[in-house]
């Protein structure tokens, strides 16, 4: 009888060990208790549909999903201790360069080429400096600046020569270029000259779209108050004989998005 009875309660032990183990090894709190995903050890789920946080119980990720959850976000507390998910903003930096050089004449009087407000004079000449970049976010901070390098040629004493850089964007239609930051460039070194030309254009909050948002840069004769013809190279010598002729590297857009 003592034999029977040892032997009834150590099957009683095994029977107890190894059928409560799958009750004791996922543990759910709050709504639908006795529901809980095959891969979480605990779970704890709100009355709001999908709203949880729960313990994967083979990695230990924690996942927290209470409505402001999504890609590329972190967890912040008030002042109270609550938790939310908060949007990183990430920022990409990117380097166009000029595909080709240009040469840029700069004729007696004044030119005056003007900067338009939607797509570039027809006096304004291609630098073959483009660049593009895309916005996905609602709030966003976009920075381009070009940086160049030039030559030109054909000052005499007391003269001056000027032209423009002109940035364009097609900020609100893709395809239509509209302006967004231009600069004068001046010059009264009597032969040859080499100098540099820094433009900036600040952008905020550009609506989202599938389609990238392109930049072209361009050069337009100013004024000229000499005796002859000037002309200016942007990745190029200005004549022969005016230095060496720069890389196009030299001239490049920078742009910066934020978001």
């Amino acid at each position: 009888m003592k034999k029977l009875s040892k032997t009834l309660l150590a099957s009683a032990i095994t029977a107890a060990l190894f059928s409560s183990s799958p009750l004791f090894a996922q543990v759910k709190i709050g709504s639908n208790p006795t529901t809980i995903e095959a891969g979480s050890n605990l779970e704890v789920e709100a009355s709001t549909p999908s709203r949880q946080v729960k313990v994967d119980k083979t990695s230990g990720q924690l996942t927290i999903k209470d409505g402001t959850e999504g890609l590329n976000k972190i967890l912040v507390s008030d002042a109270n201790g609550g938790a939310s998910w908060k949007k990183i903003r990430l920022t990409d930096v990117t380097t166009f360069t000029q595909t080709s050089g240009i040469q840029l004449v700069i004729p007696l009087g004044n030119t005056l080429c003007q900067n338009g407000n939607v797509n570039p004079p027809a006096c304004a000449k291609d630098m073959n400096l483009d660049g593009s970049f895309t916005i996905t976010e609602v709030t966003s901070d976009v920075i381009i600046e070009s940086l160049s390098i030039y030559t030109s040629e054909g000052n005499v004493a007391g003269s001056k020569n000027q032209f423009t850089i002109m940035l364009y964007v097609d900020k609100t239609t893709p395809g239509v270029f509209e302006s967004v930051a231009f600069s004068l460039q001046t010059s009264n070194i009597v032969g040859c000259d080499a100098q540099s030309a820094n433009v900036k254009a600040v952008l905020k909050d550009l609506p989202p779209r599938a389609a990238p948002y392109q930049i072209k840069a361009f050069a337009g004769a100013w004024s000229n108050n000499g005796t002859f013809a000037v002309v200016v190279g942007m990745g190029m010598a200005a004549v022969p004989g005016c230095g060496t002729t720069p890389s196009v590297g030299n001239n490049r857009l920078i742009v910066s998005v934020t978001q």
